[in-house]
């Protein structure tokens, strides 16, 4: 070892370049190896805070509103009981969060006809909105109004001014069945907040509404019915086992076309779509970046391959009288090859050892053992195939001999 050592001091060039070869693959391999880290946990990140939300739409895709939805289908989407009309096999809730949905009903006010807006949320109706339109709540009233079972609405400032004359805060509405307008019902909510701007529309939450609904007509026909997904990394769960059993997927020539083998998408009219689409651009391109490194770290251990290869042919040529004089000492050829194997082993571990300890430390990541031992593997590969046609050639050795 002492005399492997010396015989490595006289040749400190080629102990450079080896050595600097094998340290600059082992930063490239653990570089490419953290970019690939980032873009994974960039991912995680996107799937995790993404908001991908879904909604019930035309077989086109290009109308969510106005639909005359089924009650039925309004029923997928709210928490069911045991005496729910509709229980689906597979509850769309274990999926959705945020269910946003509206239906309406004429009714008339001592102050003129209406229109009644049920909603489950204030985003349901884009009227009431807070991009659209603000409220002032009373009573210490907010958003959440539309989320309880209270019996309050939301009604424009030229109609709570109407009540204010009356000295009421109440308005009594009479509403209309929808195929007799004979049969009405009776309806009392309390003003709990005030829309800017004329509006013949009352806006209240679902429950007292739909109940009032249900009593004239039996049924309700929804608007609009929309959601967020809670878990983005159900998505295609949800599509397969809820989506495809009720509605048909979105098709831009209005042709039904099924999930999978829906038992109604031949004569329901409807589809449920998904929009997921930001999301999987975002993570196919983060995924296509991840490819990128590590299609890098491949071409790092094909570079050192073919830098081994070059540096111990390169090498052994330069030395060839002194291999030949150790074979002409009697020293066997294997045994000449492995002091050479050697020696271009023990330089490249120590720099890639040492390449790859400074950027675990400074990133803190453990390194990607796989590329570093394919990186070594590599190195000693091609200074085998590089000096190997030498060492094996008698004729380049006895030439070196005459010399």
């Amino acid at each position: 070892m002492p005399y492997l050592l010396r015989r490595m001091q006289r040749r400190k060039k080629m102990c450079v370049i080896v050595g600097l070869s094998a340290f600059i693959a082992g930063a490239l391999v653990f570089g490419f190896h953290i970019g690939s880290i980032s873009m994974s946990r960039q991912v995680e990140e996107v799937i995790d805070n993404s908001i991908v939300t879904c909604a019930v739409t035309n077989l086109t895709g290009t109308q969510q509103d106005g639909l005359m939805l089924p009650d039925w289908a309004a029923n997928l989407f709210r928490v069911t009981t045991s005496e729910s009309v509709h229980v689906p096999k597979t509850s769309f809730m274990d999926y959705v969060k945020d269910v946003r949905m509206k239906f309406s009903m004429e009714a008339v006010s001592p102050y003129g006809s209406v229109q009644i807006f049920g909603a489950t949320s204030i985003y349901a109706e884009r009227s009431v909105t807070p991009q659209e339109n603000m409220i002032d709540w009373l009573d210490g009233f907010d958003d959440s109004l539309f989320e309880s079972d209270a019996e309050v609405c939301v009604v424009s400032d030229d109609l709570y001014k109407l009540l204010q004359q009356s000295g009421s805060n109440k308005l009594v509405l009479s509403v209309k069945a929808r195929n007799s307008k004979e049969r009405t019902a009776d309806l009392t909510l309390t003003v709990a907040g005030v829309i800017h701007g004329k509006s013949e529309s009352v806006y209240c939450p679902w429950a007292p509404a739909s109940k009032v609904c249900l009593d004239l007509n039996g049924h309700l026909n929804v608007d609009c019915i929309s959601a967020t997904i809670k878990d983005n990394r159900r998505i295609d769960e949800f599509k397969e086992k809820c989506a495809s059993a009720y509605f048909a997927s979105v098709d831009p020539r209005g042709v039904p076309q099924p999930w999978e083998a829906s038992p109604i998408y031949d004569s329901y009219p409807y589809a449920l779509e998904v929009y997921d689409q930001t999301l999987n651009e975002t993570v196919r391109t983060l995924e296509n970046g991840m490819t990128v490194f590590q299609i890098c770290q491949i071409a790092v251990v094909i570079l050192t391959l073919g830098m081994g290869f070059i540096v111990g042919n390169l090498s052994v040529k330069h030395r060839q009288k002194e291999l030949a004089l150790q074979n002409v000492l009697g020293l066997p050829r294997s045994s000449i090859y492995s002091e050479v194997f050697v020696e271009f082993t023990i330089v490249s571990f120590s720099c890639l050892a040492v390449g790859v300890a400074i950027l675990a430390i400074i990133f803190r990541e453990s390194p990607p053992w796989l590329y570093v031992v394919a990186v070594l593997a590599a190195s000693c590969l091609g200074v085998t195939t590089g000096a190997m046609p030498i060492l094996t050639n008698k004729d380049i050795l006895l030439m070196a001999e005459k010399e």
